[in-house]
């Protein structure tokens, strides 16, 4: 694992409070020359005024934040590759990189100059306030957790329908859900939100998986379960609990690498025995 903090970069290129985007372009070469590109074409379908440039300024009107951010980044990093290797047994050849984005999320496992990396959005991190020591390092963990995925056998690119592309979410964010936890060391951890959330998550169990069922079985987008912009009956990120919940469930009846590695026919017969028992 390698850990990179750009930190530096940013107060240097940004010293003031607005943002530029030649000085970004410029910045974002520093990391990658392919890292401009691939970040424009993901928030392709975004309104540049109204979604990104606010939250990008906002960030950069709060240097105290940008330099919390980073301390916290700088205090979890040096335990974690450790903490990995003794859950995991070997470590991940993969980037870790704190850098300013355009509000692609605040963490993505993705592929950057053919290397697997996670890209830690410090925008997207201000703005929903995980920018604490245990928050960082559960995001983190959480990243980490979907490139083991797909290193350990997950089947990333083998969705067809509408329908497996959704049981696949649901299960994939379940299993770097799972990581996240077993890295925390705490079964009911989910980074970023408050108590009263895995209450609600907990006691509306059962219409949750039926909803994201309907939805499943008649083609209908489930975008609603996850991201901080999307929200099911007032909550967000409902689909990580449900993941978590699913994934703990394929951890009853297989071991651990051959739950990574399910195809998507086995995939979605499990998912339909865990949404309708009421007990799992």
């Amino acid at each position: 694992m390698w850990f990179i903090d750009t930190y530096n970069e940013i107060m240097t290129y940004f010293p003031f409070e607005e943002f530029n985007m030649q000085n970004w372009i410029k910045y974002t070469k520093l990391i990658s020359p392919h890292l401009y590109g691939k970040i424009v074409k993901d928030v392709s379908g975004y309104n540049f005024d109204n979604d990104i440039l606010p939250v990008v300024t906002a960030a950069l009107r709060n240097k105290d934040k940008i330099q919390m951010t980073h301390d916290s980044f700088q205090k979890v990093i040096s335990g974690m590759e450790s903490n990995f290797i003794t859950s995991f047994g070997k470590t991940l050849e993969v980037d870790v990189i704190l850098y300013l984005g355009l509000c692609s999320g605040a963490g993505w496992a993705t592929l950057l100059d053919n290397k697997q990396v996670v890209l830690l959005g410090i925008e997207k991190i201000i703005e929903l306030e995980w920018y604490d020591k245990n928050t960082m390092y559960a995001l983190i963990s959480h990243e980490i957790g979907h490139i083991w995925h797909m290193n350990a056998g997950g089947r990333f690119h083998c969705q067809k329908t509408q329908k497996e592309k959704a049981v696949f979410q649901l299960y994939s964010e379940g299993v770097a859900m799972w990581c996240e936890q077993k890295l925390c060391r705490n079964d009911d951890f989910y980074h970023g939100h408050k108590k009263d959330w895995l209450i609600w998550c907990k006691g509306n169990i059962m219409g949750i998986k039926q909803e994201y069922f309907r939805r499943v079985q008649n083609d209908i987008s489930v975008q609603d379960f996850f991201g901080d912009w999307c929200n099911y009956k007032g909550h967000s990120d409902v689909g990580y609990y449900l993941g978590c919940r699913f994934v703990r469930f394929l951890l009853s009846k297989y071991d651990l690498y051959q739950m990574v590695s399910l195809n998507n026919d086995i995939l979605f017969d499990e998912f339909i025995l865990f949404s309708k028992n009421p007990s799992l």
